[in-house]
């Protein structure tokens, strides 16, 4: 399957405008000016940017939905409240987890397009792109689909599943106690994984995970200023 069908096929269409416009970028490298390498790089960054800008603000609402499940769980999972409000928490997760695989697989294919585009560059132009001129600054801000679903994904999922044996167990104290002590790491777990995203979009670096971890332990929101 050629890539610009397969990333028309399996984009979320409501997220169209955040995508690499692959299309677009094939037709740039289709110039037979002296400016085609030039207008290549000048839309290159534009895309790479528009991604970004996109990314940041992906970033910030899953954040945003952490901090509302962690705030909700307080009183409602721990205080032993009704089986109900266990199902509607169950429900924040689980959208919390559609949105992050969402986010997961929207890297996966700007990251695919910036590999095939440079590579039909190399071909088009007879040299080398990365060694010859090189990535824009950009791209080291972009947050790949393995990080997202080292720090994203899988806590989400353990959560996800954790909620679910709640709603099972609910009224038995005994077999409560272990899904939420598992809650209460992986919770951290997830808190930590949306620091480090939200450190690579804004500045294109990794914070110390201990130190990290040292933060978060003393409450320092995840949510930004």
């Amino acid at each position: 399957m050629k890539f610009a069908k397969k990333l028309q096929d399996e984009l979320y269409s409501e997220w169209c405008d955040g995508y690499i416009d692959y299309k677009m970028m094939k037709k740039v490298l289709k110039q037979e000016n002296d400016e085609a390498v030039s207008l290549f790089c000048g839309a290159l960054e534009e895309q790479l940017h528009k991604c970004h800008s996109f990314m940041m603000g992906q970033q910030r609402t899953i954040s945003d939905e952490i901090v509302t499940l962690e705030f909700q769980v307080g009183p409602n999972v721990l205080s032993c409240s009704s089986n109900d409000s266990t199902i509607r928490l169950s429900g924040h997760c689980s959208r919390l987890v559609d949105r992050i695989e969402r986010f997961r697989h929207f890297a996966l294919l700007n990251h695919m397009a910036i590999r095939k585009i440079i590579k039909k560059f190399d071909k088009r132009f007879q040299m080398h792109f990365l060694q010859s001129i090189g990535l824009p600054d950009t791209t080291k801000l972009l947050v790949s689909d393995r990080d997202v679903g080292k720090w994203l994904l899988d806590p989400a999922q353990h959560i996800l599943g954790l909620m679910q044996e709640l709603v099972q167990v609910r009224n038995d104290r005994t077999c409560v106690e272990r899904p939420l002590r598992q809650f209460n790491f992986w919770i951290s777990e997830l808190r930590m994984g949306a620091q480090r995203a939200r450190q690579r979009v804004r500045y294109g670096e990794m914070p110390d995970p201990t130190k990290l971890r040292l933060r978060l332990v003393f409450g320092e929101s995840i949510a930004d200023d």
